[in-house]
C-alpha cells in the first residue's frame, strides 16, 4: 500500500502517522534509521572501518546523506563491541525511497560481496534495524 501513494498523498499520510502515533502536531522534527550490530571480539575496528564502506558505497548512492549520518560505537554503558550508524530522514517517504533503492541491481550485487567481509567481523544475529522519532525540544 505504501508504494502505491504519491506526492501530496505520502504528505498526508506522513502528517496523519505523526498524530496518531501519539505526537501533537509539529512535534517529530525529522525520523532516524538506525542500523546496529555487535562486532566480533577484537574486530571492533574492522566493524567500523566496514560501516565506513557501507555508507560511502552503498547508504549515500542509496539516498542516505553523509551530513545527517553518523557511526556510534559502545563506551561507557553499551557493551563496547556496538556499533550503530545513524541517518536522519525529513519523513517516512524519504526513508522508504531508501529502502526501496536497495532492491537496485547496481547495490545488489556489490553489497552482497561486502555481506561476506562484514560476516567475518559481526556477531551474526545481532544486526538490526530501528526506526526513531526524532522529537523537538519545547
Amino acid at each position: 500500500m505504501l508504494r502505491s501513494l504519491v506526492g501530496s498523498e505520502m504528505c498526508i499520510r506522513d502528517r496523519y502517522q505523526r498524530r496518531v502515533r501519539g505526537y501533537s502536531s509539529g512535534m517529530v522534527r525529522s525520523i532516524v534509521a538506525r542500523w546496529s550490530f555487535m562486532a566480533r571480539f577484537g574486530k571492533r575496528g574492522q566493524a567500523i572501518e566496514l560501516a565506513q564502506e557501507w555508507v560511502s558505497s552503498f547508504g549515500v548512492r542509496a539516498g542516505m546523506k553523509k551530513h545527517k549520518t553518523s557511526i556510534n560505537s559502545g563506551g561507557f554503558g553499551p557493551a563496547t563491541s556496538l556499533v550503530e550508524i545513524n541517518t536522519e530522514f525529513g519523513s517516512m517517504a524519504e526513508m522508504e525511497t531508501f529502502f526501496d533503492a536497495f532492491h537496485r541491481a547496481d547495490l545488489r550485487g556489490p553489497q552482497s560481496m561486502w555481506l561476506e567481509k562484514m560476516d567475518k567481523a559481526v556477531v551474526s544475529g545481532t544486526p538490526k534495524w530501528e526506526v526513531l522519532h526524532v522529537v523537538k525540544l519545547s
